[in-house]
């Protein structure tokens, strides 16, 4: 049964015809891995519009699932990231790939050339790019010039942005998280920034609880004194899933557990004639972080990237509710061993057949 599921997912891979599916990873199995991964992701995205795409309107209740509430920015924002496909830097953590792919909900198709900011706490639960009471050492005022573990990606052809990076820690007050901005009409300039434009979408994503409480038993998330927040009470996924929109990202292991590194995704439909407002904690500039006028900093917990112990709190940020869109997909960092390959490839395949297989035998 195993043989044939695989057999017929493997069929579906290759039927799947993507224009030149491509793939940044140096390593040839990582390479083809994340082909089959961006297939199949594609796969999944394009039975969605087709279901939307039977509909006169995209916005009717048939593709209502993928609605997603706006939710807060949080105070961490900052203005001015890289453009850059791996942010991890020199951040030690359980290796992970994201992507997220954006659906226009006005006419079902992909949003290419949408510029994505991504950011997240690191494995202790502290940002970098920000220096407030409660994130981390507050004294130590070099973090505001960091910038591991926010990017900006850029989406492509299917509406997908890819970015590498490390599983997020968790920090007082909040469940396990990841922040995202998607931009559009504005420039990107010579030093890999973009600039000016409109925001369509703000939001946050979230992981599995069961995934989460196996990622915090590896170090270094296991020296992360926090107090848990757990999903069921985590205000801001409460607040993301109504109106049946799942916030919770997708996954799969790159290996034999968790440690070996994560593919994670998720889809979400946006409003491209919104404009969210947004205000930035600090701004990156060519000479380095400087806090913005428009500051929302409080405080957050985490121990610093220097090991310090954790404290403060996370205070409510401003809200900047209104509606937009979800469903997902991912990768890692590291370069993955054959067994690793093997295991991706076979829970692809398993997801593929249990999405595809009445197609399939329909045919039959």
């Amino acid at each position: 049964m195993v043989m044939t599921s695989a057999f017929l997912a493997a069929a579906l891979i290759a039927a799947c015809n993507l224009p030149d599916s491509v793939s940044g990873h140096k390593d040839p199995t990582r390479r083809a891995l994340s082909i089959d991964q961006r297939k199949l992701f594609a796969l999944n995205a394009k039975r969605g519009l087709e279901e939307c795409g039977s509909s006169t309107n995209c916005s009717t209740r048939r593709v209502k699932a993928i609605l997603e509430p706006e939710v807060t920015y949080g105070p961490y924002y900052v203005l001015g990231e890289r453009i850059r496909t791996d942010m991890t830097e020199d951040q030690d953590g359980v290796p992970m790939i994201i992507d997220v792919q954006v659906i226009d909900v006005s006419n079902c198709e992909p949003v290419s050339d949408m510029y994505v900011n991504f950011w997240h706490a690191n494995a202790t639960g502290v940002y970098s790019g920000v220096v407030a009471e409660g994130n981390g050492d507050n004294s130590d005022t070099s973090n505001l010039n960091a910038t591991l573990l926010r990017g900006v990606a850029k989406t492509d052809e299917d509406g997908v942005a890819q970015m590498t990076s490390i599983f997020p820690g968790h920090y007082e007050g909040r469940a396990t998280h990841l922040h995202f901005i998607g931009k559009y009409g504005g420039t990107e300039q010579g030093n890999a920034t973009y600039s000016g434009g409109s925001v369509a979408h703000v939001g946050q994503f979230f992981f599995d609880q069961t995934l989460i409480s196996a990622v915090d038993k590896i170090p270094p998330y296991s020296t992360n004194t926090q107090s848990v927040t757990q999903n069921a009470v985590d205000k801001w996924l409460i607040a993301a899933a109504e109106e049946d929109y799942d916030p919770i990202m997708n996954y799969a292991l790159l290996g034999a557990t968790e440690a070996d590194g994560l593919f994670v995704w998720i889809s979400l439909a946006v409003n491209m004639s919104a404009a969210q407002e947004v205000q930035e904690a600090a701004i990156l500039t060519a000479n380095g972080g400087v806090i913005s006028s428009n500051s929302v900093l409080g405080g957050g917990g985490g121990s610093g990237f220097g090991g310090s112990k954790p404290d403060g709190s996370f205070p409510d940020a401003p809200d900047t509710s209104s509606s937009t869109s979800s469903s997902g997909t991912s990768s890692t960092t590291t370069t993955a061993s054959s067994a690793s390959a093997v295991s991706v490839s076979l829970a692809v395949a398993m997801l593929m057949l249990s999405a595809f297989a009445p197609l399939v035998l329909g045919m039959l």
